[in-house]
């Protein structure tokens, strides 16, 4: 599974939150990780078809301090 990073964006706040946009090839749709700190949450990894949607959500997420509490 090749995944391409397309964007990334952060660090943010005391968590030091950042995403990273990755086109998955293999499944030809676009992927939102989370990081906090050195910790990944995949629990709130993210999956489309839409770059447009991918870029938008990723931004979001680190709007939104409460995803790194989880």
């Amino acid at each position: 599974m090749a995944k391409r990073l397309i964007a990334k964006f952060g660090p943010v706040g005391p968590s030091d939150a950042t995403t990273r946009v990755y086109h998955d090839d293999e499944w030809q749709e676009y992927v939102v990780i989370l990081r906090c700190g050195n910790t990944l949450k995949p629990a709130a990894d993210y999956h489309t078809d839409d770059r447009k949607d991918a870029l938008a959500t990723a931004q979001v997420m680190l709007q939104a301090p409460y995803y790194c509490e989880w």
